[in-house]
């Protein structure tokens, strides 16, 4: 499944920053609310939950310009923030909201640099302490930062109450390790979109699965979703299918994360039977990629 990101804190970072005391930091949380053969929701409007990823006293100064990859050396006065290049316009938006909203004196200036979430944790974890503040990653990736001490947890720091009160409990849960949190949910749940020609469906045809297949059929049209890819198992496992916990994970003694899925259910195996005579019969339209 495609994982959430997470904004963990860095050690390195809290005790530069003075804040060593309040502490900082696979999974599938997607919960989708329809029925296996139903389709998702048509309004691609979710909104992101809110990220308390800011540290509130650092010093204000001059954006600086992005540079190409991550930095070994940190720049004083800023919080140096690494993450996809694609996110460094909802990042420095969100600074800017922040810093219209407190004193002059308590504003923040970011130094980005452009590093992809899938290749932050291991950069930072060849040199702590010259690492960025904050730093996008997997969620899957925090529980090997953690047990190298990189990254703190953020229980009773005050952070804690803020991230769990504007965040769904499914991504919580992403940042959480032994009942405690360790970074700040950068997204929201994965979740599936439709997207389709109002002019050749209708609200009728889009609520199921088999409406769509049905009407591109008579149409002449393609339907494309990724039968084989990361989303295939919420047609099921969020709705329980393969047991009531079929949403939630563990990590195991060596970090690997582990899926509390029953695979070996009757239940199962009749929801993967019908997905594949449902894709069988419209072969001609149901297309993937």
């Amino acid at each position: 499944m495609k994982l959430n990101k997470l904004i963990p804190l860095s050690f390195a970072a809290l005790m530069a920053m003075g804040l060593a005391a309040c502490g900082g930091g696979g999974t599938p949380s997607t919960q989708p609310s329809v029925e296996p053969s139903v389709a998702p929701s048509v309004a691609p409007s979710v909104a992101p939950s809110v990220e308390p990823s800011v540290a509130p006293s650092v010093e204000p100064s001059v954006e600086p310009s992005v540079e190409p990859g991550p930095s070994t050396e940190p720049v004083e006065g800023q919080v140096t923030v690494w993450a996809n290049e694609a996110e460094e316009p909802i990042i420095r938006e969100l600074v800017a909201n922040y810093n219209a909203t407190v004193a002059p004196e308590q504003q923040i200036s970011i130094a980005f640099q452009a590093v992809s979430e899938d290749q932050a944790a291991a950069e930072v974890a060849k040199d702590p302490e010259n690492g960025p503040d904050l730093f996008l990653c997997a969620d899957d990736q925090i529980f090997g930062l953690r047990q190298k001490s990189i990254v703190m947890s953020l229980e009773g720091s005050g952070f804690d109450e803020t991230v769990k009160a504007n965040n769904t409990a499914a991504s919580v849960q992403c940042a959480t390790i032994d009942g405690e949190l360790y970074g700040f949910p950068a997204t929201n749940d994965n979740g599936y979109f439709l997207w389709y020609d109002g002019d050749a469906l209708s609200e009728e045809d889009v609520q199921t699965l088999e409406g769509i297949l049905a009407k591109c059929d008579e149409l002449g049209k393609d339907f494309l979703l990724d039968s084989g890819g990361w989303y295939t198992p919420t047609w099921f496992f969020a709705n329980g299918v393969a047991g009531p916990n079929s949403l939630s994970f563990h990590q195991d003694e060596s970090g690997s994360t582990v899926y509390d899925i029953e695979w070996d259910t009757p239940e199962v195996a009749a929801e993967i039977q019908y997905a594949a005579e449902l894709i069988a019969a419209h072969a001609d339209h149901y297309k993937t990629g």
